[in-house]
Formats: C-alpha cells, sequence, structure tokens
C-alpha cells in the first residue's frame, strides 16, 4: 500500500507544490498583481502618494497581503514624479545600519521605503520615525 505524498516527503516532486498552494510567496513575485483596494479595485496609488504626510509612514498587514508590492507602487510613482527614492530591503536587524543611513540622507522630498520594517530592533525602528 503506498501512501499519499506529504509535503516534507523528499519524493514529493517539486512541480506539485504549486498545485497545492499556488499562492505560496515561493511562486509569486512583488508587482505580479496590481495593488488592489478592500474590494477588490485597482487602488489610485498616485492619490494615494499624496495623502502619504511627510515624516515616517508605515504600510502593515499579514504576510502576502501586498505590502511590498504597495510600497514598490508607491516608490515607481514618485520616481515618475521627479522624486528621489530609494528602497531598503531589510532581512535581518543588521540591515539597521542601511535603512538609517538611506532615511538620514534622503533628499527633501524624497521617498525612502524600508521593506520588512518589522525585523528591525526597536531602538532602530524609534530613530527612524523621528529622522
Amino acid at each position: 500500500m503506498t501512501r499519499p505524498a506529504m509535503l516534507h516527503d523528499a519524493t514529493f516532486p517539486a512541480a506539485m507544490s504549486a498545485a497545492v498552494n499556488p499562492f505560496a510567496t515561493r511562486y509569486t513575485r512583488p508587482g505580479a498583481v496590481p495593488p488592489l483596494d478592500a474590494c477588490g479595485r485597482p487602488l489610485d496609488v498616485g492619490a494615494l502618494l499624496d495623502r502619504v504626510a511627510p515624516g515616517c509612514s508605515v504600510v502593515q498587514g499579514p504576510h502576502g497581503h501586498g505590502k511590498t508590492t504597495l510600497v514598490r507602487s508607491l516608490l515607481a510613482v514618485a520616481a515618475a514624479a521627479g522624486r528621489p527614492t530609494c528602497l531598503v530591503p531589510v532581512r535581518s536587524w543588521t540591515d539597521a545600519w542601511r535603512a538609517l543611513w538611506a532615511v538620514g540622507t534622503v533628499d527633501p522630498g524624497g521617498l525612502v521605503a524600508v521593506d520588512g520594517w518589522e525585523r528591525l530592533p526597536r531602538p532602530c525602528r524609534a530613530a527612524l520615525a523621528i529622522l
């Protein structure tokens, strides 16, 4: 009698993993789907960018809900408008210095996105919020 293949089973075909969960983040990339509002309609990123207050703003939400897609879209619209932009991906606390440098040296009117803010140490997040 054969048992059904499990995700952790070494004999499970890798191609089948996508069939099990085609929305797993390893099978998608930021920007593959445009940012959508709560009702599923395309989001007017330009209008949203106009509403972003100077200083520190946070895009917050559960894993896989489009935070990176939204941030990259905001950066693209800002860059198209001639604003200086910078994306700082944070993979661990060691990226804190890059985030602090980017925020501390951005030109007036510029937009710095720190993707992975929650991975930064609390003192670094506090420092970024007041820069």
